[in-house]
């Protein structure tokens, strides 16, 4: 009996894990369009066609949002409307139009959750609840409307279900 599951074990694994498998991964350049940042995160609508970045820091300071509709072939610059920040972390909805950005300045270490609900094209800053913390990470549902953002000082996780507009502080760890 242990002989027969041997064998029968040696051919799963030769079927499923020893035959070579072809996968149709490709990527695209956009170094033409994004150029040479220090990126600190992406994310992408379900489709992939829009993109959002956060560029961390340039070499006069903080870096920008950025966000393309075109899979990544072009890209547009939001610094009027989010301003130059140590960006961290962005997630974005299923269609692209909700996205939510975390960042931290680096004298305090503490930073605002900003949300867009255009796009990006115009950014909303979250004090009030959420206030001024250190900031190390945030996701959106498929709609953009349920957000969670976790504080790493404070070990707190934040919770809205409302794009931001008020958010919920939920009880660190106990030990």
């Amino acid at each position: 009996m242990k002989k027969f599951l041997l064998i029968g074990f040696l051919a799963a694994v030769f079927l499923f894990v020893g035959t070579p498998r072809t996968f149709a991964y490709t990527w695209t350049d956009h170094s033409g369009s994004s150029g040479s940042r220090i990126w600190a995160h992406v994310a992408s609508s379900s489709d992939g066609a829009h993109l959002v970045a956060v560029e961390n820091y340039t070499s006069s300071g903080g870096g920008y949002i950025y966000t393309s509709s075109d899979g990544g072939a072009t890209w547009t610059n939001h610094g009027g409307s989010s301003g130059a920040q140590y960006w961290l972390r962005v997630a974005s909805s299923s269609n692209g139009s909700h996205l939510v950005a975390v960042e931290r300045d680096t004298s305090s270490g503490e930073g605002y959750i900003y949300t867009s609900s255009d796009g990006g094209a115009t950014w909303t800053t979250h004090g009030g609840s959420s206030g001024s913390r250190s900031w190390f990470g945030v996701a959106s549902d498929s709609s953009g409307l349920k957000l969670a953002a976790s504080a790493g000082s404070s070990d707190y996780i934040y919770t809205s279900s409302d794009g931001g507009a008020t958010w919920t502080t939920h009880g660190g760890s106990s030990g």
